[in-house]
């Protein structure tokens, strides 16, 4: 079987937010766009993404499809391939490649779905392994070890997802961290359709009066899993207690979640951890 060696548990986490915008993911490879939102159209997605090395030498890069999850911390891990992976219909042009020092090049993909697959959400990854070259192997399998492996995750809808989410009131909760308050509050997506969302939120002191309000991050909550979303409050609030009103708007349908929670402000904040 062409992905075989992804038939047994492994997981590498990384730290990812849904967006559409060009994002270094490391010192030495930089991907755009750094999430791939594709849409089918008669069974098959198929686009291009560039990949490009600052880094002074050539590095020689193999692609390998990969299926993920996201934790309800949303960290990504890297598992087994199941009835929701993409990783399966993927094709991938070039499949292996060498960056020259300072250039970029295209990579193409194309994904074809069988028939017979629901309507819903899918998703897989594409993992960038660094490889030794032939000139100086000893020098490169040292530069691999220096080298993270790159994913890029590909997200695709087939047909007419179904979208239902909610928030759970009972899991809101506070912790206070050194860069401020955070509020966390537990969002569910029992649906097949993955849902993109952003809020706004609103801070209200003891007499009602907003003291603070923004923008929450834009995350994706997967189908048929649980995501916590968080806002770190500023460090400027003053010690008392306050009253957090949420609210998260669906880009898919335009659904709206609210939640309020009341929570205190201490007088210190717990210092930065050190630095080993």
């Amino acid at each position: 079987m062409p992905f075989s060696r992804w038939m047994f548990p492994r997981r590498a986490l990384f730290a990812v937010l849904f967006c559409l915008a060009a994002t270094p993911l490391f010192a030495v490879l930089r991907v755009s766009p750094a999430v791939i939102e594709a849409k089918f159209e008669n069974g098959r997605a198929s686009g291009s993404f560039t990949i490009s090395s600052t880094d002074a030498r050539s590095v020689r890069l193999r692609v390998f499809p990969v299926h993920f999850k996201l934790t309800v911390a949303g960290d990504l891990s890297l598992v087994p391939m199941d009835s929701t992976s993409l990783a399966p219909w993927m094709k991938i042009t070039p499949r292996e490649f060498t960056l020259e020092p300072n250039s970029e090049r295209q990579v193409r993909y194309a994904i074809m779905a069988p028939d017979t697959v629901p309507d819903g959400t899918y998703w897989g990854g594409l993992e960038f392994l660094p490889l030794p070259s032939h000139q100086d192997s000893l020098d490169a399998q040292s530069r691999i070890k220096a080298i993270a492996i790159v994913v890029v995750p590909i997200m695709a809808d087939k047909g007419r997802p179904t979208y239902q989410w909610s928030l759970d009131p009972d899991s809101m909760r506070s912790v206070v961290t050194p860069s401020g308050v955070m509020v966390v509050a537990k969002v569910e997506n029992s649906g097949t359709g993955r849902i993109a969302q952003k809020g706004k939120y609103e801070v209200r002191d003891a007499s009602g009066a907003v003291v603070n309000s923004g923008d929450t991050d834009r995350l994706s909550v997967l189908p048929h899993s649980e995501r916590l979303l968080k806002t770190v409050l500023p460090r400027t609030l003053p010690p008392g207690q306050y009253e957090y009103m949420v609210t998260y708007t669906s880009e898919v349908d335009g659904s709206k979640l609210t939640g309020a929670y009341h929570f205190d402000v201490p007088d210190t904040y717990p210092d930065p951890p050190q630095k080993r």
